[in-house]
């Protein structure tokens, strides 16, 4: 009586660090992560973009535009600080902008303005665009792992304890 006792407490400790595992994954695979080659700010990168081309890189922020072509969709990106977890975080700041490339067609309904992505990508072009009547050196990565979050995703554990009755409004 006393084993089953233990062994259904090992269960219930073992499921339990399995989701706390689970809840702090990164959003972004290991194999893609290990691909990346450039390591320094997003300033920096961006200062130098037109050398770094073939590089990989990991940045995340939030979709400014989408544009969907023939060949796929494109995301325009105001990038953002990453967090543990490579979420991008509400920031008043930012180091400017990118442009993230797919073969594949991306709903508009769902890559929405304003949502969050990160992309792990090779930097294949350095384009100018005009923001306003400014003209801006846009870098543009084809993307090989791109990550839409969802709201509260990658914030936080997401496993609560508690005890007693509760309620919610």
């Amino acid at each position: 009586m006393a084993a089953d006792k233990c062994q259904k407490m090992m269960v219930t400790a073992t499921v339990i660090v399995a989701l706390f595992l689970a809840a702090c994954a990164p959003g972004i695979s290991q194999q893609n992560r290990s691909l990346v080659t450039y390591h320094d700010t997003f300033d920096q990168f961006q200062k130098q973009a037109d050398r770094l081309i073939g590089e990989v890189v990991l940045f995340g922020g939030k979709i400014i535009a989408i544009n969907n072509h023939q060949e796929g969709t494109e995301l325009a990106v105001l990038q953002l600080p990453l967090n543990s977890r490579y979420r991008p975080v509400s920031s008043d700041r930012s180091e400017g902008r990118f442009l993230i490339v797919t073969d594949q067609f991306l709903d508009p309904a769902i890559y929405a303005r304003g949502n969050p992505v990160t992309v792990v990508g090779e930097l294949v072009a350095v384009e100018k665009r005009p923001i306003g009547e400014m003209p801006y050196l846009y870098p543009k990565v084809t993307a090989r792992e791109l990550k839409l979050w969802q709201p509260g995703e990658g914030i936080g554990p997401r496993i609560r304890f508690g005890v007693g009755i509760g309620a919610t409004f």
